[in-house]
């Protein structure tokens, strides 16, 4: 195991994550690159499948156990739409922590 503050972990998959709904409750803030990014701190319950759609391009996560912070970055195609399903998918499997949706720069 890597002892540093972050571990960085390739994420791909299938994206076959579920409907969204209403994601009010997603707090927004500006990404510091030019991509979406979705990011959870102090998760609690399972992140299930979540890391593995296609709309990501990398992520990170903190090296602590359990982790207490995750962040994907999305590829340069994804939209908010993506964000967002990502973002719902973390609601269903997580009960509880804080989900961010990072908007890119215009």
């Amino acid at each position: 195991m890597v002892a540093a503050s972050l571990v960085v972990a390739t994420l791909g998959g299938c994206g076959n994550a579920l409907p969204v709904g209403d994601n009010s409750e997603f707090s927004r803030k500006a990404a510091t690159g030019d991509a979406w990014q979705v990011g959870v701190q102090l998760p609690v319950g399972d992140v299930g499948d979540c890391g593995d759609d296609v709309a990501i391009a990398d992520g990170i996560m903190s090296a602590d156990a359990p982790s207490s912070r995750y962040l994907w970055t999305l590829t340069s195609e994804s939209d908010e739409t993506d964000a967002e399903r990502i973002a719902g998918c973390l609601k269903l499997g997580l009960t509880d922590g804080t989900i961010t949706i990072y908007e890119p720069a215009e």
